[in-house]
């Protein structure tokens, strides 16, 4: 039912993301050529040369080899400069190939230049590797590189904010496929602050949230910084106060406030969620916003509205599953006079440790909201058995074991994945590793993994909480039992997942305590 999260690691991304500098830094033109003159004769013609009020800044290659060295560690570089014949006779268009295929570099911009026209590449060539112009040395003046450097810096630019256009739609994009995940609705917003950032090619922002899933509520609702881009992750999880000293979000709420300081302009842009929920959104450029500009970041902000009530309503409804399975639960545990503690601790650590087995972000939040129900089929036992003081008789235990295929047959048969999923554990947390459960008898991995899981927390919070009948166990006591069903009752991978993590179910047992 559910796939285990697997990661995987590359050495080089063929995806690698553009790195923006501010505004004022200047464009990056590479010159890779093995011969001194050549550079020194391009630094003279493009030394005072400006392009959109920005200088060019000329870094020097002297073979292939050391071109790949800096374009590894800088990937901002706008155009390359490149000689033809170097080290070898097609070192430049080994080059071109590296750039294009092994790095993956569609972005940087690539000028040939050769001292010997006869060796010109052919045009396929040039076509194939995306080569913006093949000029011959003779023709370096500055008239010359005054107009093929600007259009390939204009080039860039462009295929520069395309990329950051895409790299900002992938947020809000995963984020409304995967809307169970824990933080999809923060990375819905990190999504939007990207696409914001790349309208203007500005250089950073920051979401502010209240109220909403994507905030950090404190507890006299003070605004918190709940999202940012990496100009402002020092902020995350302030005040609002911290980046705004003089902002007052319940004054100003609902208008467009622009702020100049020596270091930058801000917007402030306000989202309001539903009728009580809101959201602002902060953006940061290092030159100032032009009338036309704001038009455009306005209409934006009014358009992406309708997307955060529809990830919002999303939410909610998401919450009200939760609530819903956690009273059910509740109900069953106050019946059998238990208190409701427990539903909430079993499925805080339900989800704690399908995330550290390896379970999907999805899944685990699945089986979060599904555990609470897992004795819901208690509903169906006499209370004469359900809370007698002694020990069962034989008779008696069969009854009681009933209520797993009772739990499962009340939620079997839906249309929603979470109440399939609460109907497995239902039918099968009773399960054992070793085939000796019940009601089915299951072995091994027949058991559904959400029930193995579920299974080990609730023995687990049985014997580290205190019960009516008895009290918390000692917890060397709680531990030595867990391990001793390793590999019979439980599955051995679960057993050492819950050791491994064994204080941060303490921590949860003890965030949720009973009620008196």
């Amino acid at each position: 039912m559910f796939k285990e999260k697997k990661t995987s690691k590359m050495l080089f991304s063929k995806n690698k993301p553009l790195v923006f500098k501010r505004k004022n830094k200047p464009w990056k033109v590479l010159v890779v050529d093995d011969e001194e003159d050549i550079h020194s004769v391009t630094r003279l013609c493009l030394k005072s040369y400006q392009f959109k009020d920005k200088a060019v800044e000329i870094t020097s290659a002297y073979s292939a080899k050391q071109a790949k060295e800096i374009l590894l560690v800088e990937p901002d570089i706008g155009v390359v400069l490149l000689d033809v014949v170097m080290e070898t006779h097609n070192a430049g268009l080994d080059l071109v190939r590296w750039i294009r295929e092994d790095s993956g570099n569609q972005s940087t911009r690539i000028v040939l230049r050769t001292g010997q026209p006869g060796d010109a590449p052919e045009s396929e060539i040039i076509q194939k590797y995306d080569i913006n112009d093949y000029k011959s040395k003779t023709e370096l003046t500055t008239e010359k590189l005054s107009t093929v450097v600007p259009a390939s810096l204009r080039a860039y630019e462009n295929i520069a904010a395309l990329e950051q256009t895409k790299m900002g739609l992938e947020k809000p994009i995963s984020a409304a496929k995967n809307i169970f995940e824990f933080d999809s609705f923060e990375r819905f917003i990190e999504g939007t602050l990207d696409q914001l950032c790349s309208l203007l090619y500005v250089s950073g922002g920051a979401a502010y949230s209240f109220k909403s899933a994507a905030a950090v509520q404190e507890p006299h609702g003070a605004w918190i910084i709940g999202a940012t881009t990496e100009k402002y992750s020092q902020y995350l999880g302030k005040p609002i106060t911290s980046l705004l000293p003089m902002y007052n979000p319940d004054d100003q709420f609902g208008n467009t406030v622009e702020y100049e300081t020596e270091h930058d302009t801000k917007l402030v842009f306000s989202v309001k969620i539903g009728e009580s929920d809101r959201s602002m959104l902060i953006l940061g450029s290092d030159l100032p916003i032009t009338t036309a500009d704001r038009v455009i970041l306005e209409n934006f902000v009014s358009n992406i509205t309708n997307a955060y009530e529809n990830i919002h309503l999303l939410k909610q409804t998401e919450l009200i599953q939760k609530e819903i399975a956690y009273r059910l639960g509740e109900m069953v545990e106050t019946r059998s006079k238990s208190t409701g503690g427990h539903v909430k601790r079993v499925a805080e650590m339900s989800y704690r440790i399908a995330l550290h087995y390896g379970v999907e972000p999805l899944d685990a939040k699945k089986i979060k909201i599904a555990s609470p129900l897992h004795d819901v089929g208690k509903i169906g036992i006499p209370d004469s058995i359900l809370n007698k003081p002694g020990k069962l008789d034989a008779q008696e235990w069969e009854i009681m074991k009933t209520h797993a295929a009772i739990g499962r047959t009340i939620l079997e048969g839906s249309d929603l994945d979470v109440i399939n999923v609460a109907s497995a554990i239902a039918g099968s947390h009773h399960e054992r590793w070793d085939g000796d459960g019940y009601p089915d008898g299951l072995k091994g991995e027949n058991i559904p993994i959400a029930a193995r899981i579920t299974a080990i927390v609730d023995v687990f919070d049985a014997l580290a909480s205190v019960r009516c009948y008895k009290d918390a166990w000692p917890l060397d006591r709680v531990v030595s039992t867990i391990r001793e069903g390793r590999g019979s009752q439980f599955e051995p991978r679960l057993v050492d997942v819950m050791l491994e993590h064994f204080d941060e179910m303490i921590e949860i047992r003890d965030r949720f305590p009973d009620a008196p």
